[in-house]
């Protein structure tokens, strides 16, 4: 009888595979409880793109800029792979095509993989390899971007196939970049400070384009009406279009921006040093920080909403740069006067 329940489930097709996975979806829910979604949507948005922004930036602060610039490289490669195997990839989210999962709220794009679940997994996991030698610590932030998976099932805005997925990937991309990272940083030492702004600008450019390749072999894709129909359940509307679903939304202009900024910033603290050492210089720097980010988050938001796509490049940009070197630099020059 096992025997013949092995064959049956090895005989099973990826789909139908993927719709039992599906299963787990009203089970998680059940076990935790739909009144607990409150909760749940907190650790979901603190543990992915948000909460990775701020801990990046108190890393960057507080920690020192080598750790900083490592996690924002790890960030930026998730992320930006992230989206272009979703536009490639091109699977519908659970509650697309699912009636019966309760979904707490529509979430645009695709979902295959989970982009919360590879960047939780790549920044949490990357900062648990850095860390590992306090094993409790390691522990609870690979726990931790695991519970981020989960939330994603329990929101039912992805399968658990799609976390699983992500969560792979994303571990995947920390321990690459953290173990290639003194071959990389030996290998660009070779390179003339010059010449290196020219490589940073090529990779920022290369990875613009290869987003609008993908986007451009995307161009003739129709969104199944079932997915509209899954949309308008999820959001609690009577009407909606394929637009309301932003499956190709490009936040790659925000992604490659952000870490071609910390590339620049990279570069700038090689030459003219922002580092600080003073509890009291960290602190003025997190001040500083604050302002500026509000400045810019609303000229961002201005930018979104107005579809500039080179405004939200050139904010994202120029973020690391305004609201970590300078301050930071700064702060270290006055240090040096005093001393």
């Amino acid at each position: 009888m096992n025997g013949t329940g092995s064959v049956g489930a090895s005989n099973l097709s990826p789909e139908e595979i993927a719709e039992r996975m599906n299963e787990l979806i009203p089970l998680l829910q059940e076990l935790i409880g739909l009144d607990q979604h409150k909760a749940v949507e907190f650790v979901t948005n603190w543990g992915g793109p948000l909460g990775s922004w701020i801990v990046l930036q108190l890393m960057m602060i507080f920690v020192g800029v080598s750790a900083g610039l490592k996690l924002a490289l790890i960030a930026t490669i998730a992320f930006v792979t992230n989206s272009w195997l979703k536009w490639i990839i091109a699977e519908p989210r659970p509650f697309h095509t699912d009636s019966e999962i309760v979904a707490f709220g529509a979430v645009g794009d695709f979902g295959m993989p989970s982009g919360h679940a590879q960047g939780a997994a790549a920044f949490w996991g990357g900062l648990a390899w850095m860390w590992r030698s306090k094993r409790w610590l390691f522990i609870a932030l690979v726990l931790f971007a695991l519970t981020v998976g989960l939330t994603r099932v329990y929101l039912g805005a992805h399968s658990p196939a799609q976390v699983l997925v992500g969560l792979a990937l994303g571990f995947v991309v920390a321990y690459v970049v953290l173990v290639t990272w003194p071959k990389l940083t030996e290998r660009l030492s070779l390179v003339s400070w010059d010449m290196r702004w020219l490589l940073l600008a090529g990779v920022s450019m290369a990875a613009l384009l290869v987003s609008e390749i993908i986007l451009a072999l995307n161009a003739g894709f129709v969104v199944p009406e079932a997915w509209i129909e899954g949309y308008m359940r999820a959001e609690g509307v009577d009407g909606a279009t394929a637009e309301d679903l932003s499956l190709f939304t490009n936040s790659s202009l925000l992604i490659v921006g952000m870490g071609s900024g910390f590339g620049a910033l990279a570069l700038l603290h090689e030459r003219w040093s922002c580092a600080i050492e003073t509890l009291s210089q960290k602190w003025l720097a997190f001040g500083a920080a604050v302002v500026i980010n509000l400045v810019l988050i609303v000229g961002l938001g201005i930018s979104l909403g107005s579809d500039l796509a080179v405004l939200v490049f050139a904010i994202a940009l120029l973020q690391p740069v305004l609201v970590l070197y300078l301050p930071m630099r700064l702060l270290h020059r006055r240090k040096e006067r005093e001393s």
